[in-house]
Protein backbone atom coordinates (compact mmCIF):
# COMPACT_ATOMS: atom_id res chain seq x y z
CA UNK A 1 0.00 0.00 0.00
CA UNK A 2 1.34 3.41 -0.93
CA UNK A 3 0.57 6.26 1.45
CA UNK A 4 -0.14 9.77 0.21
CA UNK A 5 2.93 11.98 0.62
CA UNK A 6 1.39 13.97 3.46
CA UNK A 7 1.08 10.77 5.52
CA UNK A 8 4.74 9.82 5.12
CA UNK A 9 6.64 10.44 8.33
CA UNK A 10 10.00 12.14 8.08
CA UNK A 11 12.02 14.37 10.35
CA UNK A 12 13.51 17.62 9.14
CA UNK A 13 17.06 18.60 10.03
CA UNK A 14 15.81 21.59 12.06
CA UNK A 15 12.51 22.83 13.51
CA UNK A 16 10.37 24.92 11.17
CA UNK A 17 9.84 27.64 13.79
CA UNK A 18 12.52 28.57 16.30
CA UNK A 19 12.58 31.00 19.24
CA UNK A 20 13.54 34.50 18.12
CA UNK A 21 16.20 35.00 20.85
CA UNK A 22 15.28 38.72 20.67
CA UNK A 23 15.17 40.42 24.07
CA UNK A 24 11.56 41.16 25.02
CA UNK A 25 9.93 39.10 22.24
CA UNK A 26 6.97 36.97 23.33
CA UNK A 27 8.67 33.86 21.88
CA UNK A 28 12.29 34.75 22.58
CA UNK A 29 13.10 31.55 24.50
CA UNK A 30 10.77 28.77 23.31
CA UNK A 31 8.25 27.76 20.66
CA UNK A 32 6.33 24.62 21.59
CA UNK A 33 3.05 22.68 21.50
CA UNK A 34 2.06 23.56 17.92
CA UNK A 35 -1.47 23.00 16.70
CA UNK A 36 -1.97 23.41 12.96
CA UNK A 37 -5.20 23.97 11.02
CA UNK A 38 -5.87 24.55 7.32
CA UNK A 39 -8.03 27.54 6.39
CA UNK A 40 -8.49 29.44 3.13
CA UNK A 41 -5.68 27.50 1.45
CA UNK A 42 -3.07 28.31 4.10
CA UNK A 43 -1.73 26.56 7.18
CA UNK A 44 -2.20 28.32 10.52
CA UNK A 45 -0.14 27.38 13.58
CA UNK A 46 -1.18 28.21 17.10
CA UNK A 47 1.70 27.62 19.49
CA UNK A 48 2.91 28.18 23.03
CA UNK A 49 5.45 31.01 23.15
CA UNK A 50 7.82 31.51 26.08
CA UNK A 51 9.74 34.73 26.77
CA UNK A 52 11.84 33.37 29.63
CA UNK A 53 9.27 34.35 32.26
CA UNK A 54 5.75 33.80 30.94
CA UNK A 55 4.00 31.48 28.49
CA UNK A 56 1.47 32.87 26.03
CA UNK A 57 -0.18 31.75 22.79
CA UNK A 58 0.90 32.97 19.37
CA UNK A 59 -0.05 32.57 15.71
CA UNK A 60 2.03 31.89 12.59
CA UNK A 61 1.04 31.15 8.97
CA UNK A 62 2.55 29.07 6.16
CA UNK A 63 1.79 28.11 2.58
CA UNK A 64 4.00 25.01 2.56
CA UNK A 65 4.34 23.83 6.20
CA UNK A 66 8.08 24.56 6.02
CA UNK A 67 8.38 28.36 5.96
CA UNK A 68 6.43 30.11 8.72
CA UNK A 69 5.68 33.80 9.19
CA UNK A 70 4.95 34.94 12.73
CA UNK A 71 1.71 36.90 12.91
CA UNK A 72 1.39 37.94 16.56
CA UNK A 73 0.81 36.94 20.13
CA UNK A 74 -2.90 36.14 20.42
CA UNK A 75 -3.46 35.31 24.09
CA UNK A 76 -1.41 36.45 27.08
CA UNK A 77 -1.95 35.79 30.78
CA UNK A 78 -4.43 38.14 32.38
CA UNK A 79 -3.56 39.08 35.98
CA UNK A 80 -7.21 39.70 36.88
CA UNK A 81 -8.30 36.23 35.73
CA UNK A 82 -7.23 33.76 38.41
CA UNK A 83 -7.47 30.82 35.98
CA UNK A 84 -4.75 32.27 33.72
CA UNK A 85 -2.86 34.81 35.81
CA UNK A 86 0.34 32.72 35.71
CA UNK A 87 0.34 31.87 32.02
CA UNK A 88 -1.47 30.28 29.09
CA UNK A 89 -0.19 27.35 27.05
CA UNK A 90 -0.94 24.24 25.07
CA UNK A 91 -3.27 25.38 22.32
CA UNK A 92 -5.62 22.43 22.11
CA UNK A 93 -8.42 21.53 19.77
CA UNK A 94 -9.35 24.27 17.33
CA UNK A 95 -12.76 24.16 15.67
CA UNK A 96 -14.87 26.39 13.50
CA UNK A 97 -18.61 26.47 14.01
CA UNK A 98 -21.18 28.94 12.77
CA UNK A 99 -18.44 31.10 11.24
CA UNK A 100 -16.53 31.49 14.53
CA UNK A 101 -13.33 29.89 15.77
CA UNK A 102 -12.99 28.26 19.19
CA UNK A 103 -9.86 26.91 20.86
CA UNK A 104 -9.20 25.07 24.08
CA UNK A 105 -6.10 26.12 26.03
CA UNK A 106 -4.47 25.67 29.42
CA UNK A 107 -4.52 28.55 31.88
CA UNK A 108 -2.62 28.43 35.15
Amino acid sequence: MTLPDYLSRHKLAAPVLMPTRRQGAYDSQAVECPNIVRHDGRWWMLYTAFNGTTESLALAVSDDLLSWQRIQQILAPHPQHAWEAGGVSGPGTVVRADGRWAMLYVGY
